[in-house]
């Protein structure tokens, strides 16, 4: 069995087809990652502030415990 030219032009149109979506995928995979990794930043910012929140209410809490300490004294 052979192909007719017919059959080898719609076989490489539909190769050409694969080929532009494989590219299409390829650059929404790329831009998938860089988004991935600016969230990935972003949720190590936060973690950081947050940290730094719960240090500063614990700090601020031992003072208010220490001038409520010295005036019951």
């Amino acid at each position: 069995m052979t192909l007719t030219d017919r059959e080898v032009g719609e076989l490489h149109a539909r190769l050409r087809q694969i080929e532009h979506a494989r590219r299409n995928d390829k650059t929404i995979l790329l831009a998938l990652d860089d988004e991935v990794a600016t969230l990935r930043r972003d949720m190590e910012k936060l973690r950081a502030r947050i940290y730094a929140t719960i240090s500063s209410v614990m700090v601020f809490a031992a003072l208010v415990a220490w001038v409520v300490d010295v005036m019951i004294v």
